[in-house]
């Protein structure tokens, strides 16, 4: 059998981490699913008792029951799910499993950035669009709704010249966040979350001032293009085709990195 990987025991091994991340999550997983309704609960409490109506829609409670989700899923779901594998007792059963690294790494993968946001989109954009038709005065449009608009409006906006794919920046971005909190729940022992923040500021940090030198004098060459060329669709062209080089090679880097660190650290756990 191969070491590396074979299908059948990744298959075994993805459904008892599926059923894992279950087990440990699917209360908090349904209580942020239905952020919306708390949100919009609360929010009109408070307007009723200050003003003693309520609040008429005013464009805010779908973005803020949005963020509000984003960062308590990072946050939790990570340490809830595999902050145990730190834990000298849950680590070695863990290493008892089965599978091989490379096995339990991608289906760490895959839950976190396949079955996780699907999962909490699917109850989200539910409990917003439920919302949205039961109290559409009160509430407003689904956040899809106004973030189809959104769109339209950068497409008029831009002469249809520009053509960003928000869903899929959107869920480069979701990515990157949940496995550097991955990452954080495998390697620190106490205070996770805190500490992985910690850790991505410095690393922003240092990361953003090495770029500050490396493309120190990219606006200064975009504008002297633009002086040069004027604004036209070939400059502008050559800006985007620039734009998109530099942050495919910053994902890529990104992804490389953690990923990378992942892997070794779920290849030195030591029972």
């Amino acid at each position: 059998m191969n070491k590396f990987f074979n299908i059948k025991r990744f298959g075994r091994y993805m459904v008892y981490d599926l059923n894992n991340a279950k087990n440990k999550y699917w209360l908090s997983l349904i209580l942020v699913g239905l952020t919306p309704v708390i949100t919009f609960v609360f929010y009109q409490m408070i307007f009723m008792l200050i003003e003693g109506s309520w609040s008429p829609d005013n464009g805010m409670i779908a973005p803020l029951a949005a963020f509000t989700t984003l960062v308590v899923v990072t946050f939790t779901f990570p340490s809830k799910v595999y902050g145990g594998l730190t834990d000298k007792r849950i680590g070695s059963d863990w290493l008892m499993i089965p599978a091989s690294t490379f096995e339990k790494w991608l289906s760490m993968i895959i839950v976190t950035c396949v079955v996780l946001p699907v999962c909490v989109a699917v109850l989200f954009f539910g409990s917003d669009a439920l919302l949205s038709v039961i109290f559409p005065h009160y509430y407003g449009d689904s956040l899809i709704h106004n973030m189809n608009l959104f769109h339209d409006e950068f497409m008029r906006q831009t002469e249809d010249v520009l053509d960003i794919n928000f869903t899929g920046v959107g869920w480069l971005n979701w990515c990157e966040n949940i496995l550097i909190f991955t990452l954080g729940a495998v390697v620190f022992k106490k205070a996770k979350p805190a500490k992985t923040i910690l850790a991505y500021v410095l690393l922003s940090m240092l990361v953003g001032n090495i770029a500050m030198l490396v493309f120190a004098g990219t606006p200064r060459s975009m504008m002297e293009m633009f002086d040069r060329d004027g604004f036209n669709a070939q400059s502008l062209e050559s800006f985007i085709n620039g734009l998109n080089m530099f942050v495919s090679l910053t994902y890529t880097l990104i992804f490389t990195i953690v990923l990378g660190g992942l892997y070794y650290r779920l290849r030195t756990i030591k029972l």
